[in-house]
């Protein structure tokens, strides 16, 4: 795939509705983008087809200058669709931006690994 090609796809993904997918087995949820035509072609959970759930519209502001695209957060789990809600859960687990390297960045990060005893697990 050539650069200009993948430039291409990421842009038409943008403007491709975002669906969100629940397994009958297991309960496991999952959200990806899809056509209008293919929303009922799910991706696969427990060996079956996930079925097209109903639910909220994603609806994404411009804050600070620019759109802050949703994501699904890897401590919490739960999607993550404006910059307070990240500052929030960055503030309770302790966490800073990869490139901060301020004070306070740095104290926070030397704050969290003295809760651990250095050894990055909390007691």
């Amino acid at each position: 795939m050539t650069i200009q090609s993948g430039i291409f796809s990421q842009r038409r993904r943008r403007n491709l509705p975002l669906y969100t997918y629940a397994c009958p087995n297991c309960g496991g949820v999952d959200t990806e983008f899809n056509t209008v035509q293919n929303r009922h072609a799910g991706p696969v959970c427990c060996g079956r087809t996930m079925l097209l759930e109903i639910t909220a519209t994603q609806v994404s502001t411009v804050l600070g200058g620019g759109a802050m695209q949703g994501y699904k957060c890897p401590i919490t789990g739960n999607w993550v669709t404006s910059r307070k809600q990240r500052r929030e859960i960055m503030a309770r687990h302790g966490l800073v931006e990869a490139g901060d390297s301020t004070t306070k960045g740095r104290e926070r990060k030397e704050q969290m690994l003295a809760n651990t005893n250095g050894t990055g697990v909390s007691d």
